[in-house]
């Protein structure tokens, strides 16, 4: 194990905060490999660097890449990938909050298109410009995040539930056939207290959590460190593949 993933390198899209940071502090605190985060904004990216380089400096980097640009997506992409060289794993945790409630009566192609944005469109332009750069090996990996939001789905979350995050298990199975050997798989995380849900007002985001811990079989909401180790599974199994991974507390379950 003390070698695990030596002279590899993960690199982590949306990296610099929340789940995507903890995923980087994880592969860095139990591999070998070297660790890339990315982000949107410079300073954030400094940001997460320095607190990286305080696991090991010699395995961190980070840069900056803006994946909401899409006219400029796949120039901005290969950029990136160019100053990295071989990427045996890619994990895409990107995402802005993008929680719009919208009924069939609400509907609105723009506002539709927005969510998928992030998401999924630049998603799959990431995954397939890095197809290139990774070789073609069952050790290679692609992870990247849906939800639990399409296994109950309620009125209003078409597009965030039944939407995207059905779109998204679907495009794991279907990238596990068209990429093999790498393997591709999805996180399914059930509510996570991150930076994403700072679009709350101040009295629903307390309201939404205790109401997920009461009903939770282990009576909590998830934090990014414990989504991170579902991450790290999927980059380190060499036999998981096409897979939505749930790690919700149970909270699916009733």
């Amino acid at each position: 194990m003390v070698n695990l993933l030596a002279n590899q390198t993960v690199v982590v899209i949306g990296g610099t905060s929340g789940i995507g940071l903890e995923v980087a502090k994880h592969v860095l605190e139990t591999t070998k490999a070297k660790v890339v985060v990315a982000s949107s904004k410079k300073e954030r990216v400094d940001k997460a660097v320095s607190q990286l380089c305080s696991l090991d400096k010699s395995r961190v980097h980070g840069y900056v890449l803006d994946v909401s640009d899409s006219a400029n997506l796949e120039r901005a992409v290969n950029e990136f990938y160019d100053k990295i060289g071989t990427i045996n794993h890619l994990v895409y945790t990107a995402g802005d909050p993008g929680f719009e409630f919208m009924t069939m009566e609400q509907h609105d192609q723009t506002r539709a298109e927005r969510i998928y944005k992030i998401r999924y469109w630049s998603l799959l332009e990431c995954i397939k410009l890095v197809k290139s750069r990774m070789p073609q090996s069952r050790e290679s990996s692609i992870t990247f995040t849906a939800s639990t939001a399409d296994v109950k789905p309620a009125a209003g979350w078409i597009l965030v539930g039944t939407g995207v995050t059905g779109a998204l298990k679907a495009l794991a199975r279907g990238l596990a056939i068209e990429l093999a050997p790498a393997r591709v798989n999805c996180v399914s995380p059930g509510i996570v207290d991150t930076s994403l849900w700072d679009w709350a007002l101040p009295d629903i985001k307390p309201v939404v959590y205790k109401q997920y811990e009461e009903k939770s079989p282990t009576k909590s909401v998830g934090y990014p460190d414990e989504i991170a180790e579902a991450y790290g599974y999927c980059i380190r199994c060499k036999y998981v593949t096409g897979t939505s991974l749930t790690v919700d507390g149970g909270a699916t379950l009733v």
